[in-house]
């Protein structure tokens, strides 16, 4: 669902405080299609049906830095 909405994958973090707690971080090619999805009937109805829920915020990267 979510490639075919333009996403171009990301990495899925959890607490270590608490494991049951999970942050997914996720590329799209246009932020207006990463808007539509999480906005996007499916996507409640996806988390409904997990039983998990969710909170959505866009970020825009400003800077990549080494270690």
């Amino acid at each position: 669902m979510r490639r075919q909405r333009g996403s171009k994958g990301g990495r899925l973090l959890h607490s270590t405080e608490n494991p049951k707690e999970y942050v997914a971080i996720l590329e799209w090619d246009d932020v207006e299609k990463a808007r539509k999805f999480i906005h996007s009937s499916e996507l409640r109805e996806a988390a409904g049906w997990a039983g998990i829920g969710i909170k959505q915020d866009l970020l825009e990267e400003v800077e990549e830095v080494s270690a």
